[in-house]
């Protein structure tokens, strides 16, 4: 990716205050806390950690054979995870 890009470790972060390498030895975001919340607060039929393919890739992953979705996305409240859930757009 770097050698493709022109990029360094030490090449700033697009959107960010770090360094390319900085944010890529970030520890993971472990997100129990928010489930257990969710799960209590709603009645949680599954989830899934959307990463490389995003929705299209990996929320079928969790639907048995047969059964898929419709999402409308304007329904959602975005929540700002950069200052701690605060602020919402």
């Amino acid at each position: 990716m770097l050698d493709r890009s022109g990029n360094s470790l030490n090449d700033p972060l697009p959107g960010d205050d770090r360094t390319i390498g900085e944010a890529m030895l970030a520890p993971t975001k472990i997100y129990v806390k928010d489930i257990l919340a969710a799960m209590e607060a709603v009645e949680l039929k599954g989830c899934c950690h959307i990463t490389g393919g995003g929705f299209i890739e990996n929320l079928p992953r969790i639907f048995p054979d047969g059964l898929g979705c419709k999402l409308d996305a304007s329904a959602w409240k975005v929540i700002d995870r950069s200052n701690n859930g605060t602020n919402t757009t």
